[in-house]
């Protein structure tokens, strides 16, 4: 299992305890709005199952969704990561924070760290990634960490914007990034 350090933040595997913190980020209409345009559709008790299923994701393919700790005050404050794109063979990036967090950048510096881990670590030969047309600020990450639009596609029913970044297209810039890996 891997984590990640950046200059403010620390990506980690999620573990049992984190479920209200994370639960909490889930639950906030205004972080779901565009992840889950109707909501959040799970019950808390529904949601139980979600922290695990993002610690098998690792262990199966060696990569997933870490929870996002900001360093200085060791509070998780959201999730960031790789997954297969629903109903695809192809690899997203996604992520989604408090918004106690939100335009400070700090979706940027995961998002340049875990697409450095996706070329680097996990090999893969090209990252994906999507947002609603009227989500500016997931789009403009994707653009701040090198991705580029890659036309439109439907999910959950909704045109998508589409981003994409190949692994002979990434350079990583010179921003704090230490990988450790943890005995699994």
């Amino acid at each position: 299992m891997s984590e990640i350090e950046t200059e403010r933040l620390r990506l980690r595997m999620f573990k049992p305890a984190d479920f209200d913190a994370i639960y909490n980020v889930w639950s906030d209409r205004d972080v779901m709005r565009y992840i889950y345009p109707a909501g959040w559709p799970h019950s808390r008790e529904e949601s139980r199952v979600f922290v695990p299923r993002l610690v098998g994701r690792f262990e199966q393919h060696g990569w997933g969704q870490w929870a996002v700790v900001v360093k200085d005050e060791e509070k998780l404050i959201g999730y960031c990561g790789l997954k297969f794109l629903d109903d695809t063979p192809e690899v997203e990036l996604l992520y989604g924070i408090a918004k106690d967090y939100w335009n400070r950048g700090l979706v940027t510096e995961v998002a340049k760290a875990t697409l450095r881990f996706g070329f680097e670590e996990a090999r893969l030969a090209y990252i994906v990634a999507i947002a609603l047309a009227e989500n500016a600020g997931s789009w403009r990450v994707m653009e701040k960490a090198g991705m580029r639009r890659d036309g439109t596609m439907m999910h959950a029913g909704l045109e998508h914007l589409r981003y994409k970044l190949t692994r002979d297209e990434f350079a990583p810039d010179a921003a704090p990034y230490i990988l450790r890996r943890r005995p699994e």
